[in-house]
């Protein structure tokens, strides 16, 4: 079994994961800065073919009329 650890030890494990933590989420923040028009226009054409896609089906479909 360790012994326990030392208080200063504890707030420097502590500063030290704040840290990295903050470093990790800035850099997140300027990659999603970076790439949002792309992922914008890949959401935008993943929801039009969604829609024609099911107005299609609908259309297509023997069961029900317009």
């Amino acid at each position: 079994m360790e012994p326990p650890k030392k208080i200063i030890e504890q707030i420097f494990d502590f500063c030290l994961t704040l840290a990295i933590a903050a470093l990790l989420l800035r850099f997140t923040v300027w990659v999603l800065q970076q790439i949002w028009p792309y992922l914008a226009i890949i959401a935008a054409v993943a929801l039009a073919i969604a829609i024609i896609y099911r107005v299609w089906k609908h259309h297509n479909d023997n069961m029900g009329q317009w």
